[in-house]
């Protein structure tokens, strides 16, 4: 019997230890420090890092791409602004964004001889991810928590994916409307294709320079959600000329302490 009782002892504390290690299950965003923040944002299930061939360059010149230095934060539908939202083109970009480096990977280097280049796919929609950024803006000094508490009083009206990246060259010949049309979510079980409903292009401080792209997806239509309760997951795809751009987004973990946080 002792064994027995030591035994599930044994268990709870290992499930106490992975629980722990969730900063948006284990405690409250007003609690997370830089490290925390910088796990949502570059490795937790609301974003996505995402390799590809940077076939725009010429092999025998580019260097390798490093991680994106910054973090596009824009106005949420229906949510309020997010923080540090800045100038430029719609929704601008913030600073003090934490330094990327997700589960401690290294810069991508090159592949048979092509140059890769990193982008980070993130579910800005979700709670955790608009605590991350207010927690970010509050660390840094850009706001206090008040202000912080009052831009995560809304919820936004759509689903929003935000691309960053540290080279955003695809991008800077592509149209929003283009892009509106060949982004698309695909849900796994219903198989549903969500068209992107809006675009927004964000500008670095120089308001020209592209250093994120938000894309939104409707969450109903005529009167129908897009994605159902049960819905266990959902694929972002975009493609822009020859780069591709796709990854998955697994709904059972994408939980915090409320519960589903799409």
């Amino acid at each position: 019997m002792r064994r027995v009782i030591m035994g599930g002892v044994a268990v709870l504390a290992i499930a106490a230890l992975a629980w722990a290690s969730d900063p948006w299950k284990s405690k409250p965003y007003q609690q997370w420090d830089q490290k925390d923040v910088q796990k949502i944002l570059q490795d937790s299930p609301w974003s996505k890092v995402v390799r590809v061939e940077a076939t725009w360059e010429s092999s025998g010149t580019a260097m390798p791409q490093a991680m994106p230095q910054a973090m596009p934060q824009q106005t949420a539908p229906g949510g309020g602004a997010t923080p540090g939202s800045g100038g430029g083109r719609p929704g601008g970009m913030g600073g003090g964004s934490p330094q990327p480096n997700p589960g401690g990977m290294q810069s991508p280097g090159m592949a048979q001889g092509t140059p890769l280049a990193i982008f980070v796919i993130r579910w800005m929609s979700s709670r955790t991810l608009r605590e991350a950024l207010a927690r970010n803006a509050v660390l840094s000094g850009q706001m206090n928590e008040a202000q912080a508490e009052k831009d995560l009083a809304g919820t936004p009206d759509a689903y929003q994916i935000v691309i960053a990246g540290s080279q955003m060259t695809p991008f800077e010949t592509a149209e929003e409307e283009g892009i509106k049309k060949d982004a698309v979510l695909t849900t796994k079980k219903g198989k549903q294709k969500i068209e992107a409903s809006k675009v927004e292009f964000q500008s670095g401080p120089d308001g020209k320079t592209i250093r994120g792209v938000v894309i939104q997806f409707p969450k109903t239509v005529n009167g129908q959600p897009t994605i159902g309760p049960d819905e266990k997951g959902a694929e972002f795809t975009l493609t822009l000329g020859r780069t591709r751009l796709k990854d998955s987004f697994d709904f059972s973990k994408m939980d915090d302490a409320q519960g589903r946080d799409l």
